[in-house]
């Protein structure tokens, strides 16, 4: 799932092309956050050719790239979710 880590809610746009490939705004019915990966352990991200892609381990051992839409100026980095109260 993806979703913007600051607010909890939605992103602006899609983050996982749709069926038709193209990525909708937040407000767009056809605005994909989640994606089915058949995966296992961390995944990592890439950008080659100038698209960012996620990179997994499938249940069956082979790799599986999924072309994502990162929010525009967004490096893909790793994200933690340990909040230290003061």
């Amino acid at each position: 799932m993806a979703f913007d880590p600051a607010s909890g809610g939605g992103l602006k746009q899609g983050f996982f092309p749709d069926a038709n490939g193209s990525y909708g705004s937040g407000s767009a019915s056809s605005s994909v956050s989640g994606i089915r990966m058949d995966a296992v352990g961390s995944p990592t991200t890439i950008r080659y050719g100038g698209q960012t892609y996620i990179v997994t381990q499938t249940v069956k051992g082979t790799a599986a790239l999924s072309k994502v839409n990162p929010q525009s100026g967004a490096s893909p980095s790793r994200v933690s979710w340990r909040e230290i109260k003061l």
